[in-house]
């Protein structure tokens, strides 16, 4: 991983090996295997990050420091539970410390498509509108965006772009599946609401 962002490497890891099986070569001295970890995982988590802050930067940077920080707890890591789990509730405690820290997120800027605003507001935009197109629809999109809690912004993030399930969220953000559905639900009535006077032009 030295030398090298966590998007740019691009070694191919045999995805026939568990990362279970890696985690136990690790432990008994293979430093190699915990290598072929960041590889195969680096990509979902770099992704995290990057929609998390809207920045490549930042992500880059949060996909390492999430990669250093479960390297030091691999002693202690059960490799019986989900690795990609654990990496992924490092990253997005990571970021949101991030962006409270540096006080920025009321400034996230997130490339998204049309599908993702259907998808965020977990249902169609206001029809009744006004209609907008390209880069103003996603600008209104990413502003709504911006200002979700990052507990919010969290969840969104895990159901939509990285399409687990209300179980594997809790799992991952150690919350109930009860506060998933429900910091879910609020995230999209709050984007629903501030995009209450938008409507997505349909295709021709």
């Amino acid at each position: 991983m030295e030398g090298k962002s966590a998007a740019a490497q691009q070694t191919t890891v045999s995805s026939d090996i568990p990362d279970a099986q890696l985690i136990r070569q690790f432990k008994e001295g293979r430093q190699s295997a915990f290598d072929q970890l960041v590889i195969r995982h680096q990509r979902r988590i770099y992704g995290i990050a990057r929609r998390m802050t809207g920045s490549h930067d930042d992500a880059d940077d949060l996909a390492q420091e999430t990669f250093l920080a479960a390297y030091r707890a691999m002693e202690r890591f059960d490799e019986q539970r989900s690795f990609i789990a654990f990496l992924s509730r490092i990253a997005i405690n990571m970021s949101i410390n991030h962006l409270r820290r540096r006080k920025r997120w009321l400034k996230i800027q997130t490339r998204q498509s049309e599908e993702a605003a259907r998808a965020v507001t977990g249902g169609s935009i206001n029809d009744t509108g006004s209609p907008l197109e390209g880069d103003e629809m996603m600008g209104r999109l990413r502003e709504a965006i911006a200002v979700l809690p990052p507990e919010q912004k969290a969840v969104l993030v895990l159901k939509v772009y990285e399409e687990m399930s209300y179980r594997e969220i809790a799992s991952t953000l150690k919350i109930s599946p009860g506060t998933v559905m429900s910091r879910l639900s609020r995230a999209r009535a709050r984007l629903r609401k501030n995009l209450k006077d938008v409507t997505i032009m349909k295709q021709r």
